[in-house]
């Protein structure tokens, strides 16, 4: 996964709290998000104090400004990886969260995609399931896992068909050269054809 595809991801632990993992969206939203700053200025103004309040810091700080920054054709992808790494309450509040900005009744964050990662079997996966509509992804057992300094890292299996014909144009082009490229070695190299 692309960090252009990404816009902002929070790395759990086990000390990561709702206020940290907000902490960490909004920093990222700022600064990759065209308009998030403005629309989370614009929220905070709309507010009364006491509107202010009653609503959660995670609803004013992410997802309200998050339904102001809605522009055709353009999807907002969060990455939250370790779901299963916090304490059960903190869990059990991400989900909500997740809910919250996943939710077909807020029709106003559908440009908003969330994928959360966690390892299959932990104490995370009864808090996965009543995502709404989370489609699950399982690592294929037929994966060769890696060891590019992460333990999750996977490497996919390689693709088993006819070689895709930009590689064969290129082979074709790089054909074309060759004899141009050979005569320039001197004469008296034995590779000279």
């Amino acid at each position: 996964m692309s960090a252009r595809y990404v816009d902002a991801a929070a790395f759990l632990d086990q000390a990561s709290t709702m206020q940290t993992v907000s902490d960490q969206l909004v920093v990222q939203l700022n600064n990759r998000l065209t308009g998030f700053r403005e629309a989370a200025e614009q929220v905070a103004a709309d507010l009364t104090d006491e509107a202010r309040a009653r609503i959660d810091s995670f609803e004013l700080t992410v997802v309200r400004p998050l339904q102001r920054c809605r522009q055709p054709g353009r999807r907002v992808n969060l990455l939250i990886d370790g779901f299963d790494q916090p304490e059960e309450g903190t869990r059990a509040l991400l989900a909500y969260a997740i809910r919250t900005l996943t939710a077909p009744s807020r029709p106003e964050l559908d440009h908003v995609r969330v994928i959360v990662a966690a390892r299959g079997g932990t104490s995370g996966d009864p808090d996965l399931a009543p995502l709404g509509q989370a489609r699950r992804i399982a690592e294929s057992p037929d994966c060769r896992r890696t060891n590019h300094g992460s333990a999750g890292a996977v490497q996919l299996p390689r693709h088993r068909g006819p070689r895709p014909a930009r590689r064969t144009h290129r082979r074709r082009r790089l054909a074309h050269r060759a004899p141009a490229w050979r005569d320039q070695r001197p004469a008296d190299d034995p590779h000279r054809p």
